[in-house]
């Protein structure tokens, strides 16, 4: 026999279920769950009286697990892991152990999956900008290269995936990463041989145990086209092997005259997980990028940029169209976990990376540089004129990195300890055969007439010169992360040691003496140290205080006046700052003080492939990061940072030469180039609720500092606002999703530039995109 029990639930205390708590419920539910819809009534019309609810009780046994649970959700409603949320409570980079950000007593920031979609990102670079702090544009000699300045030093090499360098990164897509980190400060201790400012690390998308797809397809300015593809699911009824394939193919043009780019990518991923305790990760990638690109050319008159189109093209079309740059990039690698015990597990990692590329381009040389301005004067006293020299040339990259590591926790009486031990390798060269044309005729920027060189020419170079960099190193880590006083205090201690070496071998002439067997080879050993100490005390749970010092062992590529390998750069930071959570951890921020000294800066000698080395540079600075959700509606990323970065130890100023634009030798006290004094961002977004449930809206403002163009100081590169808007609307059809999107940049279509760190410094600025927009639209299923 059934007892039947009839309850009416009603407006009153205790049986009252308000908006806060069904929004509450909602931040744990999938965004198109019964529980968000609540929310999102809630939200608008306040307390809602449920209806009449009958509960039945059996006579025996319990209710059956498929009366009780939730409907099944499906990863199409949940965008297949890309609906992230803007803050991420936990990082791999910083103690590579499972520590939360709060508890962490180092700066890092992470650009989640969401605000790359949000965005619509396609590069890592423009992935960064404006989402982190104290991170700016930083080009070299190839505007493909993924290039920053991070905290005012150039981290060119500190690119990192899923652990592991990528010493000569270039073209970065978008489409199979999660998430990426920003690790600020020295970060040798972990990552080896890396510049101070800090590294860029990207975690790959992994497979999901259920099936998902997306199809989408992007057009927008300049006659962008891309197509992506997304699609994951188990092989195996068991679900022991998973798989991820991510691909896109983008073509696009540009804003500057004659330019375009095509783009190939895949990439496979394969996940055998035959027990818990263990999960393998098997990964490749494809790319083949064809281009006719701008190198950064775009030259300063007097002290700011010419007043030229930025569209105009200053390279001769006639021969880069017919020579259209090649990079070609193959990628395997893997990474696996064994669980020993609960609290012990092993770690292993591996990457192949190995690129082919053909650049051709074209170099200005300077025919007078003084009086009654710096920049280029020909006879009749027109500014702009030059010499352009063509080069081209095959170059060949190739990197092999692997670690293995221990991670461990456990108890020393009232001390609770994870630790980590750790071993790496990395061997990467670097080859370059550059053959360039002296008989260029010369280029009016004002009035450029295209002629090109001869193709007799091409094919038979008076010049050239070999570039071979090459490094290897060994190291050796251990880690601790000390808690104690009921989980409020963090100590962490970490050590490492380095068996490096560097080669370099340069060979200029003719092109019989362009073999790299020819080459006068050097290498040049180096070992050493590189500590870091953190202290963090958290005296509630929503706030901690910290503070670390650390030391750094970096590789500098390339060769400096004498044809010898660089010299390694040292660096040290002291930092302090302070760490918070609210609205139940979905909004975190931080604020960080920094004083980073380094040795050993490499500054390129105009017209050359060498470097000058700074004696001693300094950056110091504070920054502010904000990310997360407010409440169910508002989202939020703000971020600020102020940076003195200059020469401490340089060369004298010479009266002569005031502005040193023959050697182009850093001046003790100068500021360093490419580093905005100051930078601002704001991005707010909306996603409504209600009846207008899937439109999302967003805006975002950034005011980026004036900068220095040049070592001299001699040109600065203006301060500038953007504006950026967002527009999208995602709704269910079918069984599937649908989002159709609509993204701004650059709405008040300012005029801008950054970036001046190339051959030669006077001729090398890079433009801004000017205003553009980006749609899209997504199928999920």
């Amino acid at each position: 026999m059934k007892s039947r029990v009839s309850t009416t639930w009603s407006i009153c205390k205790k049986e009252l279920l308000t908006a806060t708590a069904l929004t509450a419920l909602a931040g744990m539910w999938p965004a198109s769950g019964a529980f968000a819809q609540a929310a999102g009534a809630a939200s608008n019309s306040g307390p809602i009286a449920l209806p009449p609810v009958d509960v039945t009780a059996p006579e025996q046994g319990p209710a059956s697990p498929e009366q009780a649970a939730p409907p099944p959700v499906t990863p199409a409603e949940t965008g297949g892991g890309r609906f992230t949320g803007y803050s991420v409570p936990d990082a791999f980079s910083a103690t590579k152990t499972e520590t939360p950000i709060l508890q962490t007593p180092v700066s890092i920031q992470v650009v989640p999956l969401e605000t790359i979609n949000d965005q619509q990102r396609i590069t890592v670079q423009d992935a960064i900008i404006g989402n982190v702090s104290s991170v700016a544009p930083a080009p070299n000699g190839f505007p493909s290269t993924t290039n920053f300045t991070i905290r005012g030093f150039n981290t060119s090499s500190n690119v990192y995936q899923n652990g592991l360098l990528l010493p000569y990164t270039q073209n970065i897509d978008t489409s199979n990463i999660q998430s990426i980190e920003v690790l600020k400060g020295p970060a040798a201790v972990l990552f080896g041989r890396v510049a101070p400012g800090g590294l860029v690390d990207i975690e790959l998308k992994r497979p999901l145990d259920v099936p998902y797809y997306s199809f989408q397809e992007q057009a927008g300015s300049f006659g962008l086209t891309r197509t992506t593809i997304d699609a994951t699911g188990p092989l195996t009824a068991d679900k022991t092997w998973l798989y991820r394939i991510n691909a896109d193919f983008m073509h696009t043009n540009s804003f500057v005259d004659f330019v375009n780019d095509q783009d190939i990518f895949v990439a496979p991923t394969i996940t055998y997980h035959p027990i818990e305790q263990f999960r393998l990760n098997i990964d490749a990638e494809y790319q083949h990028v064809t281009s006719v690109d701008n190198q950064p050319q775009f030259p300063a008159v007097g002290n700011a940029p010419a007043p030229i189109p930025i569209s105009r093209y200053l390279e001769d079309p006639a021969v880069t169209t017919l020579y259209p740059d090649q990079f070609i990039r193959r990628y395997a690698g893997f990474d696996w976990k064994f669980d020993i015990t609960n609290n012990w597990n092993l770690v292993s990692r591996f990457a192949y990376d190995n690129m082919q590329t053909f650049n051709s381009q074209f170099y200005w040389n300077c025919i007078t540089t003084f009086a009654p301005y710096p920049g280029c004067k020909a006879p009749n006293n027109t500014f702009g004129v030059g010499a352009n020299n063509f080069q081209f040339g095959p170059g060949h990259q190739r990197s092999i990195s692997g670690n293995v590591e221990l991670h461990g926790k456990f108890e020393t009486g009232p001390l609770n300890h994870a630790v980590l031990f750790g071993m790496d390798t990395l061997n990467s060269t670097k080859a370059f055969n550059n053959i360039y044309d002296t008989n260029a005729q010369s280029l009016n920027i004002f009035d450029p007439v295209y002629n090109g060189p001869s193709l007799a020419s091409l094919y038979k170079p008076q010049n050239g010169f070999a570039l071979i960099n090459t490094q290897e190193w060994k190291g050796a880590y251990v880690q601790d992360m000390i808690s104690a006083l009921n989980d409020s205090v963090h100590l962490l201690i970490g050590g490492r040691y380095d068996w490096a070496e560097t080669g370099s071998g340069v060979a200029f002439g003719s092109a019989n003496a362009m073999g790299l067997a020819n080459q006068k080879f050097t290498t040049l050993p180096d070992r050493g140290f590189s500590p870091r100490i953190g202290l963090l005390y958290q005296p509630v749970p929503w706030l901690s205080f910290y503070g670390n010092y650390t030391q750094s062992l970096g590789f500098n590529n390339g060769a400096g006046a004498n044809g010898q390998p660089l010299a390694p750069q040292h660096g040290i930071q002291w930092e302090g700052g302070a760490k918070a959570e609210f609205f139940d951890k979905r909004l975190s921020a931080t604020m960080a003080f920094y004083d980073i000294l380094e040795t050993n800066v490499p500054t390129v000698i105009p017209g050359s492939v060498l470097s000058n080395l700074i004696g001693l540079a300094e950056s110091k600075g504070v920054e502010l990061d904000i990310n997360g959700r407010i409440d169910a509606n508002w989202s939020v990323i703000a971020n600020f940072s102020f940076d003195d970065a200059r020469v401490k130890q340089g060369s004298p100023f010479n009266p002569a030469d005031p502005l040193d634009l023959v050697n182009e030798k850093p001046v003790t006290g100068n500021l360093l180039q490419g580093v905005p004094e100051y930078m601002g961002n704001l991005w707010v977004k909306y996603d409504a609720a209600g009846e207008y449930r899937g439109l999302s809206t967003a805006a975002g403002v950034s005011r980026i500092g004036e900068a220095q163009g040049d070592p001299a100081n001699s040109f600065q590169m203006p301060a500038y606002t953007l504006l950026r808007g967002m527009a999208a609307y995602r709704f269910p059809y079918a069984g599937s999703f649908i989002t159709a999107q609509l993204n701004i940049d650059n709405a008040l279509n300012s005029t801008y530039f950054y970036g001046s760190t190339t051959y030669v410094n006077r001729f090398s600025l890079t433009p801004g995109v000017p205003r553009s927009f980006r749609g899209s639209l997504r199928l999920e299923f």
